[in-house]
């Protein structure tokens, strides 16, 4: 998916994986978006290198990475790690978390922090 020349870029970060994938374009209301070149990290091998290598292929320009995660350490690490490729690729790079409070979906549960 590309927002005004971004590549769109998601990233689910979880206990033991970081999977990352490019939204393909073609979202509508009835439409999902269609996710292409994904890729499965585990998260604590994780390294800025490892991303870098991966946004080289999938997404070479600007790019927007949507973190949703509910593994808040190792979100911070990836956050992380997407500051350090922006800066040292010389490369613009955008990131946003993505939370609950960001979706119009109801979360009826004890604690809903910990749903992802």
């Amino acid at each position: 998916m590309r927002t005004a020349g971004e590549t769109v870029v998601v990233a689910d970060v979880g206990n033991t994986r970081i999977k990352l994938a490019v939204v393909g374009i073609g979202i509508t209301a009835t439409r999902l978006p269609e996710v292409a070149l994904r890729q499965d990290l585990l998260s604590h091998e994780f390294r800025p290198a490892n991303l870098q290598q991966w946004l080289d292929r999938a997404a070479a320009g600007t790019t927007l990475v949507l973190v949703a995660s509910v593994h808040d350490r190792a979100a911070v690490g990836l956050e992380a790690a997407i500051a350090e490729v922006a800066a040292t690729g010389h490369r613009t790079i955008r990131q946003h978390r993505i939370a609950r409070e960001h979706l119009p979906i109801a979360v009826e549960v004890d604690e809903p922090s910990r749903v992802g």
